[in-house]
């Protein structure tokens, strides 16, 4: 009966210790889904930030890579004087290059819980579209408050600081076909974001359902002893258990609660 009690409390707490981990793991990076990939521009047409040649990446703080476009060419996300960013939430700014149509501004593009792109990023010459009927733009990254389904909004500060100024030239090689930067806006920003995962009301209540199943564990272990040494018919160690697995049913109610499955 010991033996038991000690291959269930083995269990209950590897269980525990995967469920409380898992939502904290949160994806820094990820990148876009190769069957939802396009935007429309109403200069180069269908966008597409899946191409064969390059990975679009979104991380925490910043887009790299290059979409495609049939019309236009290649248009990079991290030219060495500008960059598309991400303040961790999801919300993005700063400029990506089109090789043709020059700068285009990402501020007013978002990204949502499911990884969706939202919005329009505009240039000058140029507009890209999210929401267009056709178009559906997602990515395997998540934003930080609901990166890997935690269970409470968590705790992140994000820091951003940029400095812009205007018409400077001459900056050579920032596309993967060769084509040079042209007089744009110069943009350089340093963003940290930190989080501490889940809430603490959520590990709290883990914590001390944790600690109940451990008590049980121990009183269950012990009525087993005693009642060995017992007359027949007194042993009292199936109340413990039935205790034990209502807190395990608990336990596991909780965490379907923490991963959004119940």
């Amino acid at each position: 009966m010991t033996h038991q009690v000690r291959q269930t409390g083995s269990i209950l707490f590897a269980l525990a210790a995967f469920f409380l981990v898992a939502p904290l793991a949160h994806a820094v990076s990820g990148t876009i889904d190769p069957t939802n990939k396009y935007a429309w521009s109403n200069v180069a047409g269908f966008v597409n930030f899946a191409p064969t040649n390059s990975t679009v990446t979104v991380s925490d703080s910043a887009l790299t890579g290059y979409a495609w476009s049939a019309n236009d060419g290649w248009i990079n996300l991290a030219p060495a004087n500008g960059g598309v960013l991400n303040d961790g939430q999801g919300t993005l700014s700063g400029f990506a290059w089109d090789s043709i149509a020059g700068w285009v501004d990402f501020t007013g593009v978002t990204i949502d819980a499911s990884g969706k792109f939202h919005g329009q990023a505009i240039g000058a010459n140029e507009t890209i579209s999210f929401d267009c009927a056709h178009c559906d733009v997602e990515t395997t990254w998540r934003p930080v408050s609901t990166g890997g389904g935690g269970g409470g909004t968590g705790t992140t500060t994000v820091t951003t600081t940029t400095t812009t100024t205007s018409g400077q030239s001459g900056v050579s090689g920032q596309s993967s076909t060769g084509n040079s930067l042209s007089d744009g806006p110069q943009t350089d920003t340093t963003t940290v974001v930190t989080t501490n995962g889940f809430s603490t009301a959520t590990h709290a209540a883990v914590g001390g359902i944790l600690s109940s199943i451990t008590s049980l564990l121990s009183n269950i272990a012990n009525d087993t002893g005693t009642s060995s040494n017992a007359s027949a018919g007194t042993n009292s160690a199936p109340t413990g258990l039935a205790a034990l697995f209502n807190a395990i049913q608990n336990l596991l109610s909780l965490l379907g609660r923490v991963l959004h499955l119940g």
